[in-house]
Order: C-alpha cells, then structure tokens, then sequence
C-alpha cells in the first residue's frame, strides 16, 4: 500500500444545514481529503466535492455544494503551493 494520509475537516453549521435537507448525507461527513503516492511516487490529492454530494444527494437548489467546492479549492490549492 503507497504511503496516504487522510484529511477530515467540517463545520457543524454547515453540516447541520447538508443533514436537514438530506439526513442520508451524514455518511460523507466530516468532509475528507486523501493525499497519497502514485506508483510513480507522483502525490495525489482526491475528494468528493461539493457537486458530487449534489448529483447523490437531495439537496434541491442549495448555494451549500458551491460553498464546499469553494472551501476544498482552498484547501487543495494551498497544499499545492
């Protein structure tokens, strides 16, 4: 198995306001990021984003989705740098 790390981070508000419109989505919570080696010894960095919670989960016309997407953008760009 490549070397791996596993990021979890949420926001109970955000979280809560995911939960009430779709109470299936606690599964995905917190959020994840899995940051591993290829075996070209390339890092790699994977998550299910916002969309993706969208297209599998009820969550109607919800901002939420952009917001995470936003968020993990973030997370992902600075770890990039």
């Amino acid at each position: 198995m490549q070397e791996s790390i596993i990021i979890l981070f949420g926001n109970p508000k955000l979280g809560t306001k995911l939960m009430q419109l779709d109470p299936l989505i606690a599964y995905e919570l917190p959020m994840k990021i899995l940051v591993t080696k290829n075996k070209n010894n390339q890092t790699i960095i994977s998550y299910k984003d916002g969309t993706w919670l969208k297209n599998n989960y009820n969550l109607g016309n919800s901002p939420l989705p952009n917001k995470i997407n936003k968020v993990l953008a973030s997370i992902t760009n600075a770890a990039i740098k």
